[in-house]
């Protein structure tokens, strides 16, 4: 029963940190990037 709560957890903390990532990403990055190479 431990080992499965820690792994609940880990993906978890693996889940929201990859979330995190993906809306900068999204939100610094794409925007710069329509800019400089498509207008």
């Amino acid at each position: 029963m431990i080992d499965s709560k820690k792994t609940i957890l880990s993906w978890s903390f693996y889940d929201w940190a990859n979330s995190a990532f993906s809306t900068t990403v999204m939100a610094g990055f794409f925007p710069v990037f329509f800019k400089e190479y498509w207008s």
